[in-house]
């Protein structure tokens, strides 16, 4: 239904006030740029008040400034008076590498628009590997933390790179990284399989001791 409004020379838009509520939609010509399959908006908004963003339900990490944002239980994010570069890719690729060590598997996800070649996982130094051929892409892991624990260290080609561990959970983390080159990726662990099974026994035998301390002082009391 139309209702009242008027359009000034500037492309002003006055609605008067309507017997109930409305929504008005419209587009925002050259917001959303598509830039190598990556969505980019430059947004700025001084004023006070907050704006907010929500994304297509298949979307379930943005990135702010090149900072990941896991939104996998939220419809979007809130930006209070910001200036930011926001980015986020549809349909990204994932690829499952899956990673044999004696009779277990461990699958690593990646998610990105690059290439991946040649993924290595080498329990002596901790570390997996692998090449890639694509410049300035988002690369996200989902690492085991049974296979390799962080915190991690990120090298291209021997120089060490920023990296932005995200999100983790009991059993996974989720590691960002965004090389500039192209060349070889590693990531190095503080400890690999099987080093759990040789520590478990250690931690649960200290954990024992302990709870026996604690239980002969409880009742000495």
């Amino acid at each position: 239904n139309q209702i009242q409004y008027t359009l000034s020379e500037n492309n002003l838009v006055t609605i008067f006030p309507p017997e109930v509520n409305i929504g008005i939609e419209y587009d925002l010509k050259d917001a959303l740029i598509l830039k190598g399959g990556v969505w980019t908006w430059d947004y700025l908004y001084i004023q006070s008040g907050s704006s907010t963003f929500i994304f297509p339900p298949e979307i379930d990490l943005v990135f702010v400034n090149d900072r990941p944002i896991h939104i996998n239980n939220a419809e979007g994010i809130r930006c209070h008076g910001c200036q930011m570069n926001l980015k986020y890719v549809m349909n990204e690729p994932i690829i499952v590498n899956e990673v044999e060590w004696e009779d277990q598997k461990f699958p690593v996800f990646v998610r990105t628009l690059s290439e991946i070649d040649s993924f290595n996982f080498d329990q002596a130094a901790k570390s997996l590997s692998f090449e890639i051929t694509g410049e300035d892409k988002f690369i996200t892991l989902t690492i085991p933390l049974k296979l390799l624990w962080n915190p991690y260290t990120v090298y291209l080609t021997g120089e060490e790179i920023s990296k932005n561990e995200f999100s983790q959970n009991s059993t996974h983390v989720w590691l960002n990284i965004k090389p500039e080159t192209a060349g070889t990726i590693e990531i190095i662990g503080i400890s690999a399989i099987p080093e759990f099974s040789i520590l478990l026994p250690l931690v649960l035998g200290i954990t024992i001791v302990i709870g026996f301390q604690a239980k002969n002082r409880i009742n000495l009391r």
